[in-house]
């Protein structure tokens, strides 16, 4: 019979981290599990570790493959597993006891598609925060069918409750990092209701040397090639029959202008990456409401001003655009 949750666990020379880490996802208090350790080439010891973490408990299964970066890990383990639902637990975090089990009864009294806890952010000296003001608009044990307060909270892994069949066909870029926001921006558009909970149900090492979130070159020309590469792929995957797109759509829109000026800014000279914005800005399709309608839930007073005026003032008109551009870039 299969278990009713699987966890993924995305691994990538996390030696140091990845006991600790799935100690947690076996001291879970809802037992009904599995658990995927995902091995994307590692060179570190991790690849022994796995195989060794494996041989303690029959619910863990672990995948070797060839390095295809963390959304290649994501999509293996989402077309492999047999679970009705998912959740994923990077390999340098780790879960509170109760995590899965809180998730899915959530699941089941609301009878929705999505449940979405909280983190707690954790910091090599010791110090841990709060991550509540990120989903202060949201009204925990609430059954939302308007998705839209979900569009721009964090959208890391942590504490998410997936469904199985309503993720299969999502394709990831392979080598490149921030694939968990296309996962969790498409699945947004594939969903019908959402529950939050505000309940810290997971650990995130915040500051971790070598974490994505906290490289000294989080702007580097590789990580905004990253973004622009996952932003391209997250909007030609968006369904179009949701309720969300036109939303979801705008959400595009605005990042693609903030890689684009940033792309200016830092003098990065890169077409590739300019162009993959520059396609999102052509082709979003939204009325002047659905911007409106966006800037006035999500943005900074600020960047809400200048991106109006970015597109009020012609960012479509390719005249104007390299200026609108500029007026962004000095407030970024």
């Amino acid at each position: 019979m299969n278990p009713e949750v699987s966890i993924i666990v995305p691994v990538y020379n996390v030696e140091n981290y990845l006991e600790k880490c799935v100690n947690s996802l076996l001291s879970q208090t809802y037992r009904d599990i599995d658990i995927f350790l995902i091995d994307d080439g590692s060179t570190d010891n991790s690849v022994k570790l796995c195989d060794e973490l494996q041989k303690r408990d029959d619910r863990i299964r672990v995948i070797h493959k060839e390095n295809g970066g963390y959304g290649s890990g994501l999509e293996i383990a989402v077309n492999s597993i047999s679970s009705e639902y998912f959740l994923i637990c990077d390999p340098d975090d780790w879960l509170e006891p109760e995590a899965v089990e809180t998730l899915l009864a959530a699941m089941d009294k609301y009878n929705t598609d999505f449940v979405v806890g909280r983190r707690k952010l954790v910091f090599a000296d010791g110090t841990v925060k709060s991550d509540r003001d990120f989903f202060s608009h949201l009204n925990s044990d609430k059954l939302y069918t308007d998705l839209s307060d979900f569009v721009t909270i964090p959208q890391s892994p942590h504490s998410k409750l997936y469904k199985t069949d309503l993720c299969r066909g999502i394709s990831f870029p392979k080598k490149v990092s921030y694939t968990d926001y296309l996962l969790y921006q498409v699945y947004l558009t594939r969903i019908k209701s959402a529950v939050y909970l505000d309940k810290e149900l997971s650990n995130y090492f915040f500051d971790r040397p070598g974490n994505t979130m906290n490289d000294d070159a989080a702007l580097s020309e590789k990580a905004v090639g990253f973004h622009s590469i996952v932003s391209l792929a997250t909007f030609r995957q968006l369904n179009k029959q949701s309720p969300l797109y036109k939303y979801s759509v705008v959400n595009s829109f605005v990042n693609a202008c903030k890689w684009m000026a940033l792309i200016k800014k830092n003098h990065i000279d890169n077409d590739e990456y300019y162009n993959m914005n520059l396609e999102i800005v052509k082709d979003a399709e939204f009325s002047k409401d659905d911007l409106d309608r966006f800037l006035k839930d999500n943005t900074s007073s600020k960047i809400k001003y200048f991106t109006k005026r970015m597109i009020y003032s012609g960012m479509l008109d390719e005249k104007k655009r390299n200026h609108s551009l500029d007026l962004l870039t000095k407030f970024i």
